[in-house]
This record gives structure tokens, sequence and C-alpha cells, in this order.
């Protein structure tokens, strides 16, 4: 099978700076080269990604300019409804590339805005691969409608979530049918391993953490979404009343990206009461944050918004570590009551507060937290990237 695999253009492919899609298609690339598939990426042009690509045997990465569009270019898109969000590099040229091969699947990654337009020139072959929730995201009724028809008329559309599902099923008049769930993965033998009790102390020791401290991780972009600042405001409670507790924060305001904006400017400053208490990393390349991870004690996921999926829940569980998190949107889906602790948005603050007071003064109930997702993600095969492609596979096929 010959697919085309049309990325969202935000981040370079392979994922040489990082990206939660990103990092899931370069799974799905690495699981490839052992098939008799083919596989052609559509993605921005970037040389470190494209000296990683010349490693593939079975794919081929077509990188595309940056597209300057003038003003005149951005009036027509807004008066024609064609093409109603700007992209990173120009979909018409990737449709009159696309229309000079032969392939049999098209797959388009969390990009619905073009999604009709490719199902209009290729009819079932074309795949949508939904990760966010862009569903009644400022379209209007025209374009609602246009997104309704492709999806009844395309192959079909991948969700990462029941919730994602359910989200598209809201649709009126769409194809309940047309949408499956595939969820998400993580690479589940890196985040399995085992570091030594040398390097864990090592680790601990050159990012100032002491041996008999708990270590409280958070994981992922610093954007209000993920509900960085409530973290903050809960561990502030925290530290007044426990000496020795520590906060590691992994990650930066982008993906691969060291540029701040006001809501980072209110992070750091946050940061900077308590420098003896909060430790940050900035961005992490994906094979390196299972070391952070593997020192904690504590994981916490905060967000705020309607998570579709949530790829560091797994990550997390993955390595043993005891989870709170939200009740929010596809993360309830991966969590037992046994497994991890959920909290209400409606008073976040409060709620992450006693959830971490609770586990810092119950270490037998962190240990059983942290076996149990190990013991689930273990039995769960869906979440691993062998079986992330063959399912990939079976619903494009």
């Amino acid at each position: 099978m010959r697919i085309a695999i049309i990325t969202k253009g935000g981040l370079p492919m392979p994922n040489v700076r990082g990206g939660g899609v990103e990092t899931l298609t370069t799974a799905l690339l690495n699981e490839n080269e052992n098939t008799e598939n083919e596989i052609v990426v559509y993605c921005i042009k970037n040389d470190e990604a494209k000296k990683k690509g010349e490693e593939y045997l079975k794919t081929e990465f077509v990188q595309l300019p940056l597209q300057n569009r003038t003003v005149y270019d951005r009036a027509r898109c807004r008066i024609t409804k064609d093409f109603p969000r700007e992209t990173p590099y120009s979909f018409s040229k990737v449709m009159k590339l696309i229309k000079r091969e032969n392939f049999d699947k098209i797959v388009i990654e969390n990009t619905p805005w073009q999604f009709p337009y490719f199902v209009k020139e290729f009819g079932e072959k074309v795949f949508l691969h939904l990760h966010n929730d862009w569903v009644n995201d400022s379209w209007n009724e025209n374009y609602q409608k246009k997104f309704r028809d492709a999806i009844n008329h395309c192959g079909g559309v991948l969700a990462i979530s029941n919730y994602m599902k359910s989200r598209v099923e809201t649709i009126q008049g769409v194809d309940s049918n047309k949408i499956q769930v595939l969820c998400n993965a993580t690479d589940l033998e890196l985040f399995s391993k085992q570091i030594a009790d040398e390097e864990r102390e090592s680790i601990r020791s050159e990012l100032g953490i002491k041996k008999e401290e708990s270590l409280i991780i958070y994981t992922g972009r610093l954007c209000e979404d993920k509900g960085v600042v409530q973290l903050l405001c809960a561990f502030e409670n925290i530290c007044k009343r426990y000496d020795t507790v520590k906060l590691l924060i992994v990650g930066s305001v982008s993906y691969g990206k060291t540029t701040s904006d006001s809501y980072t400017d209110r992070i750091r400053d946050f940061i900077a009461k308590y420098p003896d208490k909060i430790v940050t990393t900035g961005f992490v390349p994906y094979e390196q944050i299972y070391k952070y991870y593997s020192i904690a004690d504590i994981h916490v996921i905060p967000s705020m918004w309607e998570e579709p999926f949530g790829l560091v829940a797994i990550e997390g569980m993955a390595v043993g570590l005891p989870i709170i998190s939200t009740d929010s949107g596809g993360l309830v889906e991966i969590f037992d009551n046994d497994c991890a602790i959920i909290v209400k948005r409606s008073n976040i603050v409060s709620e992450l507060e006693n959830a971490i007071e609770g586990l810092l003064t119950d270490k037998e109930k962190c240990r059983k937290l942290g076996a149990k997702a190990k013991d689930k993600i273990k039995r769960h095969k869906e979440y691993s990237y062998a079986e992330y492609y063959n399912r990939f596979i079976e619903m494009i096929s």
C-alpha cells in the first residue's frame, strides 16, 4: 500500500523539534520500516529533519517552503471561504503534487480546514486523523456543511479518543459509522526502563534535588490550557507546610522553542519567588523525557481545557508514577479510580493541593497507585507503538 501523510506543517518531520502529533507520526514511520508499505510525508522545510529523514528506507519526505501569503491572498480566503485557516505551507501545492502520484490512501494529520477540498478531489482515499477538538472552532455555517459532507464521503475519520469521537458526532447529519477511535500510544519500552539508583541520584543531584526530598513533576507545554499556573498556586500552599518537597517543570512555551510570552512571564515571576523549590528544564527531547519521570515521585496533569487524549498520562503510567489529573476530556478514559486521583477543575487549586498533600503523607498509597498504573499499561497493548501502527493500517485499509 502506498500512503500519503499530509502534516499540519507547524513542526518538521521527523520530529526533531518535538510535538505530540509529530512524535506519533514519526512512530508510525518507524514501525513502517519493517513492512512492505511505502509512505510519502508532506511537511515543512527543515535541514535537521531532512538529514534525519535520510535514515528511512520506506518513507520519502517532501519538504515544502513556508509560504509568504500576501494581503490579497488572505482577503481572498476570507471572502471565498477557501482554505479558511492559514497554513505554514501551501496545501494547494500539496494537492497538485499528490495529483501526479498514485496513492492508495491519503491521511491528513489534524488539519480539518483543508480536509473537504481533498475529499472533493480524492474521495474515499482520504482519511482525517483528528488529534484536537476543532469542531465548531469559529467555523461559519458554510464551512460546517463542507466539513460534514466531507466526513460522509471520505474514507474515515480517526479520532484519538471517545471524547473526540463524540465531539465530531455533534455535527448535525454526520455519519457516525465513518468515525473510528485510534487512541494515542507511546514508546512503552522506553518509558518502562528502570534507571539505576546511581543514575537517578545523579540526575536529581544535578537538578539540586536531595535524596530525601519528594519530587512532583509536570511535563508539557507552558500554556493556559495546561493549567500550569493553577498547579503553581497549589504548590505554593504545599511548600509552606512541607520543607522536603520540590516541583519539576519539564517543558517550554512551545515545542522545541525557548521564546516566552505573557503567560510564561507569569510562570517565571512565580518561580522567582521559590527558586529553591521549583526546578525547570526547558524543552527536553522525547527520547530523554523518561529520565525525568524516573526521578519523580508524583505526576500531576492539571489540564484546564478538554484534553483530547493526554500522551503524558500514559507516559507517567508506563514509568509507574502515581498520577493526579483533572477530569478533562479524553484523560478520564485512560484512568481507573485505582491508578489515579481525579480532581475537578471547578475548584482546581484546592483540589490539587489536597490530592498532593494526600500522597505526600501516604507513601503506601503512592506505591499502590503507581503499581496499578504500570500494570494497566502493560495489559493494554493498544498503547504500544506496534499495536498503534497495526490498528492505523487496519483502519485505513
